[in-house]
């Protein structure tokens, strides 16, 4: 039995709990409530008691690639129409909020930041690779990004920032709205 102390709080080892279970069947004669009673259940210290919590802790840090995507393309919005009447830091401090609201991704502005700047590393340094594959080049110029990004963060990113490529705000705002969609659609999924 652990002692009480003011720095370590007193845990629950192998104590037995019953659970008192009241039916709604009432008695006409003297109005009681019939009580059930089950049978205890072990508690130990070492048992997980949140499974489900600590597995959804765990996917909230970690970026999906819809919140890449919808993170690359609130960007690119603001390159093409918001530039000059939104800050930078608004639009991250914006992203953040939207990130918490319909991803339950808790992100600073600092590590969106950061997160557009890696994805755009990482894109640049692929095309660099491809590049040099094409032409048969065997150096590849040190200045390039160590960062690699999956190939489907990379084929969307070529879709949108590809300076050979025409992209018009409309796309992108209906780009926004099909990923937004398709996470909306993968927590339905996952609830039920």
């Amino acid at each position: 039995m652990q002692t009480p102390s003011a720095f370590r709080p007193v845990t629950q080892q192998t104590r037995s709990y019953y659970t008192i279970m009241v039916s709604a069947n009432e008695d006409p004669v003297n109005n009681s409530l019939e009580k059930v009673l089950l049978p205890p259940k072990k508690l130990s210290a070492a048992q997980p008691t949140n499974l489900r919590t600590k597995a959804v802790k765990k996917i909230d840090r970690n970026w999906t690639l819809n919140s890449t995507k919808y993170v690359m393309l609130k960007y690119r919005h603001w390159q093409l129409v918001h530039r000059r009447s939104v800050t930078f830091v608004d639009l991250l401090n914006s992203m953040s909020n939207d990130l918490q609201k319909y991803f339950y991704l808790k992100k600073s502005p600092s590590q969106i930041k950061d997160k557009i700047n890696n994805t755009k590393a990482g894109y640049i340094s692929l095309l660099d690779t491809i590049k040099t594959e094409k032409t048969g080049e065997a150096s590849v110029s040190s200045n390039t990004s160590s960062k690699k990004i999956p190939n489907d963060v990379f084929f969307f990113v070529d879709r949108f920032y590809n300076a050979q490529r025409s992209v018009f705000a409309e796309d992108v705002v209906a780009e926004i709205d099909i990923t937004l969609k398709d996470e909306k659609q993968k927590l339905h999924l996952m609830i039920h």
